[in-house]
């Protein structure tokens, strides 16, 4: 396995795959980048930040862009569309690693892959003792707009009553319902996708109590809360609740 960003996630990875008994590459910014050059179909997965992918992308060869795993939250898939990527696989991981160097705490949810490489990266999970999925493509739609979901209204109420999200899961289920049901609204406009208000606040809900200690915030903002905001206004969708939530925090400035 190829794994590119020598961060929390990528170094977790990592270790535990060699603990697995798979060797693993681990990319970083100044060293590894050879072994790109080599022939052969292993999966490059990209455990960088939203904002470095247009540094990373460029300095991959372009013969390999189909073994790209693309794992980040939040809204990536227009800009995956833009890049002229060709056939890649996409990811998203239920798991948490707290700092550096610390192990892979897995959710309750199984991470879900799409793609060339989806049946891959399960049997990689499944060697290192994480729940995985492969889904098809309309399925994982749904799984990108729950797990952004997720990091939507946690970040929002994680900062505005100063819990964690196992917190919030047991004492805001009103204000994440409300929340959750003009998410789902601007997923619906933007990728065609209906997705079930109560089914959708149980997943929340779940994989919050499998890492109850976790703590959201309004981060990344052109790839989360700054996504709903721009794709609401631009295919009509009110959010009154979101932009709300939003200025109680101190973010009204960014609402336009």
């Amino acid at each position: 396995m190829i794994v590119i960003g020598a961060g929390r996630v990528g170094t977790a990875l990592a270790e535990a795959s060699r603990a697995a008994g798979i060797d693993c590459t681990l990319i970083s910014r100044e060293s590894g980048w050879e072994a790109l050059d080599e022939t052969g179909a292993m999966p490059i997965v990209l455990c960088v930040r939203n904002d470095d992918l247009a540094d990373v992308i460029p300095r991959i060869p372009a013969s390999r862009y189909r073994d790209l795993v693309v794992i980040q939250n939040g809204a990536v898939s227009d800009w995956i569309q833009n890049q002229g990527l060709g056939e890649l696989t996409r990811g998203l991981l239920y798991l948490a690693v707290a700092k550096r160097g610390d192990p892979i705490q897995p959710g309750s949810t199984p991470s879900p892959f799409s793609g060339r490489h989806a049946g891959t990266m399960k049997v990689w999970f499944d060697a290192m003792k994480l729940p995985a999925v492969e889904v098809n493509w309309p399925s994982f739609l749904v799984e990108e707009g729950v797990k952004l979901g997720w990091l939507l209204a946690h970040g929002v109420l994680c900062e505005l009553y100063d819990m964690d999200v196992g917190t919030i899961a047991e004492e805001r289920h009103g204000e994440l319902t409300s929340l959750s049901q003009e998410i789902c609204k601007v997923w619906r406009a933007a990728k065609g996708v209906d997705i079930d208000v109560g089914w959708f606040v149980r997943r929340l809900e779940d994989y919050s109590r499998s890492i109850p200690t976790y703590r959201a915030s309004v981060k990344e903002w052109p790839w989360r809360n700054g996504w709903m905001v721009e794709t609401a206004r631009r295919r009509r969708v009110s959010t009154p609740v979101h932009d709300h939530l939003l200025e109680q925090i101190g973010h009204g400035d960014k609402l336009g």
